[in-house]
């Protein structure tokens, strides 16, 4: 009998995966599975609910998201994102895309370190799979002055390509002000990060034609110069806020 059940908790995110014997006390059937993928603070948050495990019982060749297990049995595992939500595209997690990682938490614990994008396990009879991703470059508020260009998206309409430039605003730390958005409404915008919870917004803003910017969240990764920002933009001062979403890579 096989069960796999999905469950989800704030800034963790993972799938619970019960593999159960109608024979509790069969040595050869697997008796509990859970596993879980935690991205607290990282630049993979607000995808937390589209991140799976798969699995591989053929050393890596193919992965499927239900592994036939017996106790004994080397398996692998990886972590897929589903890229379901606004924040990024489906792929899987590595270390190429600079991400690190620590499977150290699980029980049993996987063969070797235990610090790779892929984890090699002997299944026992109660297995939990637990690991952690963690963003491999740190914060450095230096790195984020520079020209960008910018990519925004108006609903669920393709918007244009923009080049802006960000620089540091002399008087609050951790604040930008980006020039190239919203001259043309009377706003000089800016953007706010936050090193502790990993993410950036645009503080709530009004333009001096009463359009609002409001309601926005987001990510950026250091190691690739790009921010990632969802809000909402009164841009027809009609009362009806539209969803804009703004992908910045830096410029070489």
């Amino acid at each position: 009998m096989f069960k796999k059940i999905y469950s989800y908790v704030p800034l963790v995110i993972g799938a619970l995966l019960a593999l159960s014997s109608c024979k509790d006390d069969d040595d050869d059937k697997i008796k509990t599975y859970s596993s879980l993928v935690e991205v607290t603070n990282t630049s993979l948050q607000f995808d937390k609910y589209d991140m799976n495990l798969l699995f591989s019982i053929d050393e890596g060749k193919t992965f499927v998201d239900y592994p036939l297990l017996k106790p004994g049995q080397k398996y692998q595992v990886k972590i897929h994102n589903a890229g379901a939500d606004w924040i990024s595209q489906e792929e899987d997690i590595t270390a190429e895309n600079h991400y690190k990682f620590d499977w150290s938490g699980s029980d049993p614990k996987p063969v070797g370190t235990g610090d790779g994008e892929v984890a090699e396990f002997v299944a026992g009879k109660n297995n939990s799979v637990l690991v952690k991703v963690t963003d491999e470059c740190p914060y450095s508020a230096a790195d984020w002055a520079g020209t960008y260009s910018a990519v925004v998206q108006k609903g669920s309409t393709a918007g244009s390509t923009k080049t802006v430039t960000i620089t540091p605003d002399p008087t609050t730390p951790n604040r930008f002000i980006l020039t190239g958005f919203y001259e043309q409404e009377g706003l000089t915008a800016y953007l706010d990060f936050d090193e502790a919870t990993g993410s950036v917004k645009f503080p709530n803003q009004t333009t001096t034609a009463s359009k609002n910017i409001s309601e926005s969240s987001g990510v950026y990764k250091s190691c690739t110069g790009e921010i990632v920002i969802k809000l909402k933009y009164d841009y027809t001062v009609s009362n009806t806020l539209t969803a804009w979403y703004y992908r910045l890579k830096k410029k070489s």
